[in-house]
């Protein structure tokens, strides 16, 4: 059949707004009502915890105190934020006299990267609230994106019920008690969690865009970088594979998509935009799990083409070869260009990296910390820099239970975006010293370990699935919340 035998069909009237908004209500509203209701729960119980103990109350507002159980929100990294959004940067590598312990330079400001406290400002200005509340809204707004962006990955490979827990999971995961907090991590995760969307739907500009942002955000980007890369120079080769299509175009007639998955294309596609097969219906790809997603992006990498239809070699190489390499190219501007301003303003190139070391004491160790950690902790022992007890146990669980939810990740055989995202996610983390329970808070981004729990959580009947993230919502005001606040340092 001729390619203009394959004519699409008259596009259907565009929907009223009403119509519009109840189909949005009907998409997204179980994601975020099942995120939200989740995240409360869990959000209550740390406030009642907190306001029960009364412990912040002999705290310095800093480091975990406060007049109020919600001013502990704020401490921490949070006091930071907000002084950064108020006085801004002043970048310096400040001595400490007679320093002679591992702590050589005093705290400043440039160890925190600008997105957050920049849109804190914005916010602020917009809507008159103070810095508290404009960091507080930020981080709410973005988790609630961030649980949208987890939700269509992961339901875009293994299948809505699965998208569904594994949005759930964010709001319970070890380390949550951040999400809603005057931190960086729910902004951090929603740029990560929608830019693997972008990456897996082909929209390479988006994908490297976001990219971008997440390197304003948090040094830990460069994890985020190297997967968009490590996909975008896959879909270059993959064209170039495809060899020089002969006479006007190439014909394209399938291929795969996300590597590593091998889904059955037919039948029709509802939402948003497809291949057309040969009886003027949208294809849809289907994996035997469940998982679907619009056959379109199976032809050359972002090329709309029909079944059967010619592909100009303009549009194969712009979308094949140029668009991954500008994705190439700007997915680290971000990471770079404020490393590169911190260093000129401090007057050291590496200035961001020093005052990493010499005021907090996180460097990467290759894992020399993390060892001492495991060797220390099962004989109670507790002699490490920045040991907290309880907050420290719960970090070995988080990390035992990282190592043994990547295999049965990998069984899924995921894209490799999310394979190098995570992989190099929990690398980075187990070989950087830090303050080690606060491992669980640097292991959210890597939201795909989410994914082997909540395709096996979606296999369960509906009632037992909500009880069980339910008591899990509970049980987070503690471990992921109070822990990470009052008993260690988040």
């Amino acid at each position: 059949m001729s390619a203009a035998g394959l004519a699409a069909p008259p596009r259907a009237p565009a929907a009223e707004p009403g119509e519009r908004l109840r189909r949005a209500a009907r998409r997204w509203g179980p994601v975020l009502a099942l995120y939200g209701g989740l995240k409360l729960v869990g959000f209550l119980v740390f406030l009642h915890l907190l306001d029960s103990t009364g412990d912040f109350r002999r705290k310095n507002p800093r480091f975990g105190g406060g007049a109020h159980a919600w001013d502990v929100l704020s401490s921490w990294d949070g006091w930071w934020y907000q002084q950064i959004a108020v006085h801004g940067y002043h970048p310096a590598l400040i001595p400490i006299p007679d320093a002679t312990g591992p702590l050589t330079l005093q705290g400043n400001s440039a160890a925190f990267f600008p997105l957050y406290p920049a849109l804190m400002r914005l916010v602020s200005e917009v809507t008159g609230l103070g810095p508290y509340g404009a960091g507080l809204l930020v981080s709410v707004v973005a988790s609630f994106a961030a649980a949208l962006g987890i939700h269509r990955v992961t339901a875009g490979l293994w299948g809505h019920r699965a998208g569904l827990v594994a949005a759930g999971l964010w709001a319970v995961w070890p380390g949550s008690g951040v999400e809603w907090a005057v931190y960086s991590d729910s902004l951090y995760v929603a740029l990560t969690a929608w830019a693997c969307h972008a990456v897996l739907a082909r929209n390479w500009l988006t994908a490297g865009f976001l990219t971008c942002a997440a390197g304003l955000n948090r040094p830990t980007s460069v994890t985020l970088i190297a997967a968009v890369t490590v996909a975008a120079l896959l879909a270059v080769a993959r064209t170039h594979r495809s060899g020089r299509p002969r006479g006007s175009g190439r014909r394209w007639g399938g291929g795969r998509l996300w590597r590593g998955d091998r889904p059955r294309c037919g039948g029709r596609f509802r939402d948003g935009g497809g291949s057309w097969d040969g009886r003027g219906a949208r294809q849809v790809c289907r994996w035997p799990d469940g998982g679907r997603f619009p056959a379109a992006d199976h032809a050359p990498d972002g090329v709309r083409a029909r079944a059967g239809e010619r592909v100009p070699d303009g549009d194969r190489v712009l979308a094949g070869v140029v668009r991954p390499l500008v994705a190439v190219g700007v997915a680290p501007l971000g990471l770079l260009g404020y490393l590169g301003w911190v260093g000129l303003r401090t007057g050291e190139p590496g200035g961001y990296f020093a005052l990493q070391s010499g005021a907090w004491q996180h460097e990467f160790d290759f894992g020399r910390h993390t060892a001492t950690v495991f060797t220390s902790v099962p004989v109670g022992h507790f002699d490490y820099p920045y040991a907290w007890p309880l907050a420290d146990v719960v970090g070995v669980g988080v990390v035992l239970l990282a190592l043994v939810l990547l295999p049965l990740l990998l069984r899924l055989r995921p894209p490799a975006v999310l394979v190098t995202h995570t992989v190099l996610t929990l690398l980075l983390v187990l070989g950087s010293q830090q303050i080690f329970g606060n491992v669980s808070r640097y292991l959210l981004p890597a939201f795909p370990l989410f994914v082997p729990v909540a395709v096996a959580l979606s296999r369960l009947p509906t009632a037992l699935r909500l009880a069980l993230l339910t008591l899990a919502a509970v049980a987070s005001g503690s471990y992921a919340g109070y822990v990470l606040f009052e008993l260690g340092v988040p």
